[in-house]
């Protein structure tokens, strides 16, 4: 959906890209049916049912939601800057190496979705091993 609101036929809906049905949950789409650089939000809808399970009957609300919305963002950020503390240009501890970064800049405004940041995760390598920062604002 390009709009946060759940269609009631997706087939007729001009903002609907695409419907995908599932008994189990879980669905994959094809990223070809999405435009680059634009926002789209995940909706689902379920009607209340009723599980028999062994010793009772477990009841599902309807279900009518769509999430805060995603871009495929093809656009790199505006890159910043990247210190490694070092003395003279060498490394001084042999077990650590401190980096801070600052103004990497992002096209995307994260606010729109809620998030303080616009740079979610940043990537670092050294050596043969990729690490995963948490990047928090």
């Amino acid at each position: 959906m390009t709009s946060p609101r759940v269609p009631s036929e997706c087939d007729i809906d001009t903002e609907c890209r695409v419907s995908l049905s599932t008994s189990d949950g879980f669905v994959v789409f094809d990223t070809h049916e999405v435009q680059r650089n634009l926002r789209y939000f995940i909706c689902a809808y379920s009607n209340a049912s009723e599980v028999e399970r062994e010793w009772f009957t477990e009841k599902f609300e309807e279900l009518s939601s769509c999430s805060n919305g995603f871009i495929f963002d093809t656009i790199a950020p505006q890159p910043g800057h990247v210190h490694v503390q070092n003395t003279n240009g060498f490394l001084t501890a042999r077990q650590d190496v401190i980096v801070h970064w600052d103004v990497f800049e992002d096209n995307v405004n994260a606010a729109e979705f809620g998030y303080p940041s616009s740079i979610k995760e940043y990537y670092v390598s050294c050596g043969m091993y990729v690490t995963l920062l948490n990047h928090t604002a």
